[in-house]
């Protein structure tokens, strides 16, 4: 288990942020218009090597005459394309003052980075089974270990539930696109390349998905949705199910809101280094918005570049 850091920040532009602060929420997007998406990808090579290395010979697969590899390629794509998964998450950092955040996150460093108070946000998972706050895992071992214990158990579990799969096309074709679809989306939403390790990132997600591909998602995840409508602890609500269009898309998300505890839960705001705001900017939009400043440190980027 990970140590948790006291906060975690969020990079945002101008107009994100004045939002968060006004509206008191934190949005969580639809992982599937994010560029996390495409990101994620990278982990279906692993699920197909584990598959045709370690999975096909255990049960001696050379029945059908089938190009493996094909086939898994196939049903990968499917998966990303179809499969029945609903995902939204918010990103924050360790690091508050961070040059590729700036650059990434918010508009060229002309926005802002919010700490939050991590003390609440462990509580986060506590509103509904399919949410959780955790550090993304960069260690690519650590990563096919996890591959590997799952495929392993979901092997042995649908094989003494369905016999020797091996022979027969059209269970073989269940079995692969099943154990992808819980590898791929089970491990997707919390891992990525250490290429991106300086980021430091930690999430809050909500997770749902079908192990069957051919389940309709609007449909599947309707049950879900509906239970996550307006639930709430002593920290944090859920909005219901928004939407929004942006140019040629037409995207959905949730609310995270905590005004119940605003004055406890930012812990600080840092000013981006090529942003024109000045620190009485943001604490007379605290002061108008009821914030308590003595619990917010704000201040300016270290950083300085064009």
């Amino acid at each position: 288990m990970c140590e948790l850091p006291k906060s975690v920040f969020h990079y945002c532009s101008v107009n994100n942020f004045f939002n968060i602060i006004k509206n008191h929420t934190l949005r969580l997007s639809d992982i599937n218009s994010t560029n996390d998406y495409a990101e994620r990808k990278w982990i279906s090579d692993i699920i197909r090597d584990y598959i045709i290395s370690n999975i096909l010979p255990k049960y001696n697969f050379d029945k059908l005459d089938l190009n493996i590899e094909h086939v898994l390629n196939q049903i990968i794509d499917e998966v990303c394309r179809k499969s029945v998964y609903m995902g939204y998450i918010s990103c924050m950092s360790e690091n508050d003052d961070l040059l590729s955040q700036w650059r990434g996150y918010a508009d060229n460093g002309k926005g802002l980075c919010i700490g939050f108070n991590t003390k609440f946000l462990r509580n986060v998972g506590k509103l509904h089974k399919s949410i959780n706050f955790k550090k993304v895992n960069y260690d690519l071992e650590n990563l096919k270990m996890d591959i590997k214990k799952q495929v392993d158990e979901w092997s042995d579990v649908f094989i003494k539930n369905e016999g020797n799969v091996f022979n027969n096309e059209n269970k073989l074709y269940v079995f692969l696109n099943s154990a992808i679809i819980m590898s791929f989306w089970s491990n997707g939403t919390f891992n990525k390349s250490t290429f991106f390790r300086e980021e430091q990132e930690w999430r809050i997600a909500i997770e749902d998905y079908s192990l069957n591909v051919a389940d309709d998602p609007s449909n599947y995840n309707l049950r879900t949705i509906k239970e996550l409508a307006n639930c709430k602890n002593d920290f944090f609500s859920l909005s219901n199910l928004g939407s929004y269009s942006s140019d040629d898309r037409i995207s959905t998300y949730f609310d995270l809101d905590f005004k119940s505890i605003k004055d406890s839960y930012i812990s600080k705001i840092v000013i981006g280094p090529k942003s024109k705001l000045k620190k009485t900017d943001i604490r007379y939009l605290l002061i108008a918005e009821g914030y308590d400043l003595k619990n917010i440190d704000v201040t300016h980027s270290n950083g300085t570049y064009r």
